[in-house]
């Protein structure tokens, strides 16, 4: 943990007449570590956006996919917080992309078919998107 940049001369003074810095002083204090609440929440929101930024980097080297559903898709596991409580939220999202891209023919097949074109038009377009 480092001293706040506002505190320096305090922590000076401090340590000349206590022997300790304002760190180890709230450490004796309060028997606990501090938490520097700022990092950690710096660290939380670059956690959260790694997946978005391995799908997109996943995304550009394949033209070939057209499929206007994965923001969407990305965004449900996201709101779920399932991606947060995996230990490896880019291997998964990455290894999901692998296999959809895997059976694309398959994906692209099912949705060109009578019965899902029927099935879809009477949902609400909107809907899905929301």
């Amino acid at each position: 943990m480092r001293v706040p940049s506002e505190c320096p001369d305090l922590d000076q003074r401090m340590r000349m007449r206590a022997g300790l810095g304002l760190v180890e002083a709230a450490l004796t204090f309060l028997r606990r570590a501090l938490v520097d609440r700022r990092a950690r929440a710096a660290r939380q929101a670059a956690r959260r956006a790694e997946p978005t930024a391995a799908a997109v980097a996943w995304v550009e080297p394949h033209p070939e996919v057209d499929w206007p559903w994965v923001g969407g898709w990305l965004a449900t596991p996201r709101s779920d917080a399932l991606l947060g409580r995996d230990p490896e939220p880019v291997t998964l999202v990455t290894s999901a992309l692998e296999v959809l891209h895997y059976r694309r023919a398959f994906i692209a097949a099912d949705s060109q078919s009578p019965r899902r074109r029927q099935r879809r038009s009477a949902w609400d377009d909107t809907a899905l998107v929301s």
